[in-house]
């Protein structure tokens, strides 16, 4: 039986890919390459890769939700437009993002994706043999780990996913071999891009490697292993920037935002800045409407439901992406909260639903501690994320995780706290 509500609701599903089978996919709907070229990040990305020699690390974060997975599969079509091979790594199936990350284990869980990409897309199994024959060697000669006789890629990459246990002895036999460790991935790299070279028939082939959701890496509430989870990201990716350069491969790291303070300090390490693709410009600084932003919400939901109209008027959609910030993930789930709503009353969302959705949304953030507070303010008044120093990155890191702090492209990078939020944050400003 037809049931239009139900439809649109699953339009709004934000676990659709978009781009991932076509790159005209008819959904997708052009955000920030509206902007002049130079603004758009995944340009920029894309023009830096074409303009290396060979080889370059590049960064790129963005809040969850707010579509990166989407943009990094736009990057892929338009590089492999210039003759790129291009590979799209998922962390989310070769990691376990709540425990503390080690350059060993990120490392490994790397190989395993892209061995995985590379068998599956260009049908390359050789070079994957002799690394994970290495790999076995290694661990039987080197390294008092106890493992399967042989090291199987599904069977490492399961377990470094999966078993928390696993993956704390894993980190703790491999401390003081991540040379080995780099080394031996450094080398597979190599032997892939050969391959590639040799079937291509094009000795100077590009390989690009797009790593997505390790920005997703995160504690869980406020603790100490909370705070270990976010100081591991920044020794990864601070402290053990040189080691996550491979020679002959293009990286893409997408990185949570809260390490974004740190980045200016290991640019030159990286030769690289890092790029930022931010929520939905649905607000300027002065707090008013950006009426742009709100009709990229409004075509987002028609390429997705046409008949949108048919359950809200305009008026309803522009105060849900205003109440949301621009932020595609909420906007959709409270969208799709109307809708089960109306369904028990009539088709259409009333303006009581829309103030009823409003309502629960800001309720999932409150209460707001009276410390957290005063730098929710100050992050108000200043339009930056207002970190006095990094001992409190894990503090922004549970901000941004719980969508607290907002980032906004509009020139320059600024933040701002989430709109529902502004009145009770004012009343600490000034403490």
């Amino acid at each position: 039986m037809a049931n239009p509500a139900r439809d649109f609701y699953r339009a709004l599903n934000t676990e659709i890919r978009l781009l991932e089978d076509d790159p005209n996919d008819p959904r997708y709907v052009e955000i920030l390459q509206r902007m002049p070229k130079s603004k758009d990040p995944i340009e920029r990305l894309r023009r830096k890769i074409l303009f290396e020699e060979s080889e370059s690390v590049n960064l790129l974060t963005g809040f969850r939700g707010n579509g990166k997975s989407t943009e990094l599969r736009r990057l892929k079509w338009r590089l492999e437009e210039q003759g790129c091979v291009v590979v799209l790594v998922d962390m989310a199936n070769y990691m376990l993002f709540t425990k503390p990350v080690e350059l060993s284990d990120f490392v490994l869980s790397l190989m395993m994706g892209l061995t995985e990409a590379t068998k599956k897309e260009h049908d390359l199994d050789a070079a994957a043999r002799g690394y994970f024959t290495r790999l076995t060697d290694f661990f039987k000669r080197e390294v008092e780990f106890e493992f399967a006789a042989e090291v199987a890629d599904a069977t490492l990459g399961a377990s470094l996913k999966s078993d928390p246990t696993f993956k704390e002895s894993l980190q703790k036999a491999l401390r003081g071999h991540y040379k080995r460790i780099t080394d031996q991935a450094r080398e597979y790299v190599g032997e892939i891009v050969a391959a590639l070279r040799e079937k291509r028939k094009d000795p100077g082939l590009q390989l690009v490697l797009l790593v997505d959701s390790v920005e997703q890496i995160r504690g869980i509430g406020i603790s100490e292993e909370s705070r270990q989870v976010h100081d591991s990201m920044v020794e990864l990716f601070y402290g053990q920037a040189s080691n996550l350069r491979f020679p002959l491969l293009h990286v893409v790291y997408t990185i949570p935002p809260f390490l974004r303070p740190l980045m200016p300090g290991v640019a030159k390490v990286y030769g690289s800045t890092v790029v930022s693709w931010p929520n939905v410009h649905v607000r300027k600084r002065d707090g008013s409407d950006d009426p742009g932003g709100l009709a990229l919400l409004e075509e987002i939901v028609q390429r997705r439901y046409p008949a949108w109209r048919d359950f809200f008027d305009g008026d309803q959609l522009k105060r849900l992406g205003r109440a949301t910030g621009g932020d595609l993930r909420d906007f959709f789930r409270v969208l799709r909260e109307a809708l089960i709503d109306a369904s028990t009353i009539e088709e259409r969302v009333n303006d009581d639903i829309v103030v009823q959705v409003e309502s629960r949304l800001r309720r999932e953030h409150l209460p707001i501690a009276a410390k957290d507070a005063r730098w929710l303010a100050k992050v108000h008044e200043e339009k930056g994320v207002a970190l006095e120093d990094t001992e409190a990155l894990s503090d922004l890191a549970r901000f941004f995780d719980n969508n607290l702090i907002m980032n906004y492209l509009n020139g320059e990078d600024w933040y701002d706290v989430h709109p529902l939020l502004l009145d009770e944050v004012r009343k600490h400003r000034g403490d």
